[in-house]
């Protein structure tokens, strides 16, 4: 059986970004569809309302999400009546 090494301490950061970067990429879409679904509406009436073009609504449905600007991705989270928020990772209240 081959030897596993354990994770660096930058590598197990890294795997830490990555997961976040991850999950509010999922939230943030997942909150796309659910108004998309509830307000029976097209991805392109969407796009619109939260003030993005259908292209990069698109392009954020196929992976560019993590790299899009930030102050976009927030605009687009309080159209659809949602806030960010800052919390502790890995903490408990």
């Amino acid at each position: 059986m081959p030897k596993v090494r354990p994770l660096t301490r930058q590598e197990r950061e890294t795997q830490a970004i990555e997961n976040e970067t991850k999950r509010i990429c999922t939230e943030v879409l997942t909150a796309v569809r659910e108004k998309r679904g509830l307000e029976e509406k097209t991805y392109a009436q969407v796009a619109e309302e939260i003030g993005i073009s259908v292209d990069r609504l698109n392009r954020w449905r196929n992976g560019e999400l993590p790299s899009a600007g930030f102050g976009r991705v927030i605009t687009a989270c309080t159209k659809m009546g949602y806030r960010l928020v800052l919390e502790p990772i890995g903490k408990t209240k």
